[in-house]
């Protein structure tokens, strides 16, 4: 009789807690039990993501937490975590010896990192700026031309100002570079020939043009010569002394000139690289500025031409020789020759193809050739002038982006990863870089791939870093390279999925109508390095084709409409091999 009393009293306590409508919350009850007056009593095992379970959004610290619940709909109290956590937001602004980057300068006062919000770590990108600024210091002695206090004669040296190391104003002490005038013989005159040129938009917004070239023996008073309506303009150039090696490994000093000019949309100009007193420069080349004003517009992209000092940037000479005079603008992305570390290799690209590369514009990334294969060295800096932002580094590759027409360019360096994946301080450029963009396409262009049916195939780290947020940030279309070959994915969304996608045919293009996702491609190999391809998912892939032949793309941008064509050479012909194309917002 006791233990028919004591059972009861137990199962009353338990509908008491239990019961339904009540409050109790007992994980250690698996199954629904219904009392024998047919109450129900709840366990809380079922994890429900819907919205009304939610009780706190995921942070950087935690994911989304969800209240468990019953099978009959009823909320617990415990909870569990689903999904991703978020990245932080570095969003704060704490003054704090923990958060201090760099003490007060010239430039400006104390410089702070943000701070995430939630958990308080430090961004690796991102800073803020509080109190007064420093004095200057005068301590750089840099030969460049905009610092000139005195020319040299046939006694002394040029005579230069130096410069503040930090903000490069120019102060009053002075120092001597190079050496008094004189004649020089012919052979010496050879070694101050500049060789490699190359142009880049430096600034394309402002029409300013970034020239660099090299010269084996060191300059003493470089100047850029512009030349337009028969008035020529100079401006000064920047010397820096560089190493690199010959093909017996041996190590080697070159020297780099670098200078910027501002010029006029769609005219055209001629100009050269002069040395004022040993009295040599590079031949005259001609030059028609560009219109980034201009929502019609086209470039170009190659990738791979990996030159050999053998091949002598011959297949690469092929496609420039089709494109020159039909493009504003060439995008290469990446592994430019194959031997980065051997400036033989860059002279035979660029000095074999200088009558196009002195006036076609180049916006280059960095392939793993110019950084970490074969113990290369990142050289793609040297031989471009580009205005890039600060970063830690530019020994594994360099960031960047530009604007032209109505298209962002982002520009981004996959060489330099932690753990598979985009390095923080990279990563949070990119994404600040894409919440601040207000033109009507976005073009992202990196070397290794995240979509590819090549022999290298994708890169699952960076895939799952940047295939959502490309989406979510509306990126049109990602340029590729790595893997020599010539592919194009149906639009991916965020979930990495292929979506359905409406087109219409104008003539012999079909265009995608506002994909609700991310066309990834590749160009093939600018150079005589092919490749095959390894059986493509026909579910993300429309095309994926191994070419032999020197390859390209052909990019033309007209307000809401882009029109890609993709070819290769076979001997001095260009062969079409695909069209594709993208409207976005058709009129209704």
């Amino acid at each position: 009789m006791k233990r028919i009393i004591v059972l009861i009293l137990l199962l009353s306590a338990v509908v008491s807690v239990f019961g339904c409508g009540k409050d109790g919350r007992d994980q250690s009850v698996t199954t629904p039990v219904t009392t024998t007056e047919g109450e129900h009593i709840h366990v809380f095992d079922v994890k429900d993501t819907s919205a009304k379970y939610l009780r706190s959004e995921a942070t950087c610290k935690s994911k989304n937490r969800y209240y468990y619940s019953c099978v009959c709909g009823e909320a617990g109290t415990a909870t569990f975590g689903d999904g991703e956590k978020k990245y932080h937001d570095f969003s704060a602004q704490k003054v704090d010896k923990k958060y201090l980057v760099s003490k007060a300068n010239c430039s400006h006062g104390e410089v702070y990192a943000l701070s995430c919000s939630v958990c308080g770590d430090k961004a690796p990108y991102g800073v803020f700026y509080i109190g007064d600024k420093t004095e200057h210091s005068f301590t750089a002695s840099i030969p460049d031309g905009k610092y000139i206090c005195a020319e040299a004669t046939e006694s002394s040296p040029a005579t230069y100002y130096k410069s503040c190391k930090v903000c490069g104003q120019k102060g009053e002490q002075t120092f001597v570079y190079g050496e008094p005038l004189r004649e020089y013989t012919e052979e010496e005159r050879s070694k101050h020939i500049p060789i490699s040129l190359t142009v880049s938009l430096y600034d394309s917004k402002n029409v300013i043009y970034g020239f660099t070239c090299n010269t084996e023996e060191m300059p003493l008073r470089p100047v850029l010569q512009i030349t337009a309506d028969g008035v020529t303009a100079e401006y000064p150039a920047a010397v820096t002394e560089e190493a690199s090696y010959n093909r017996d490994d041996e190590l080697i000093t070159y020297y780099v000139i670098k200078a910027e000019a501002k010029l006029e949309p769609n005219k055209t100009y001629t100009y050269r690289i002069y040395d004022k007193y040993i009295g040599v420069g590079s031949e005259e080349a001609s030059i028609k500025a560009v219109d980034p004003s201009s929502e019609a517009f086209t470039f170009v992209n190659v990738t791979d031409t990996q030159t050999y000092n053998e091949t002598n940037g011959e297949p690469f000479g092929k496609i420039l020789s089709h494109i020159s005079g039909k493009t504003d603008f060439l995008v290469h992305t990446g592994d430019f020759v194959e031997w980065s570390k051997y400036e033989s290799d860059w002279t035979a690209i660029l000095e074999a193809n200088r009558q196009y590369l002195s006036g076609l514009p180049i916006m280059a990334v960095s392939g793993n050739h110019e950084t970490t294969y074969q113990n290369g060295i990142n050289e793609t800096y040297k031989h471009f002038n580009y205005l890039i932002p600060d970063q830690k580094s530019t020994n594994r590759g360099f960031f960047y982006s530009f604007e032209y027409g109505n298209v962002k360019f982002i520009m981004l360096n996959t060489n330099d990863l932690h753990s598979s994946k985009l390095t923080d301080e990279q990563y949070y450029w990119l994404l600040n870089e894409l919440k601040n963009n207000a033109c009507t396409w976005t073009i992202v262009t990196m070397h290794h791939p995240i979509y590819s049916t090549g022999f290298h195939g994708s890169e699952l780290g960076l895939r799952s870093q940047l295939g959502g947020l490309f989406a979510e940030y509306g990126v049109d279309v990602v340029i590729q390279a790595h893997d020599h070959i010539l592919q194009k994915t149906k639009p991916i969304n965020a979930d990495g999925v292929p979506s359905e996608a409406n087109t219409v045919k104008e003539g012999n293009v079909t265009y995608t109508i506002d994909p609700s996702g991310v066309i990834y491609m590749m160009s093939g190999a600018g150079g005589n390095e092919y490749r095959d391809v390894y059986k493509p998912d026909k579910e993300l892939y429309d095309f994926a084709l191994g070419v032999r032949g020197p390859s390209f793309t052909e990019f033309t941008v007209d307000g809401n409409k882009l029109t890609v064509i993709m070819k290769y050479m076979n001997g001095d012909r260009a062969v079409e091999l695909k069209r594709w194309g993208i409207i976005k917002n058709p009129a209704k």
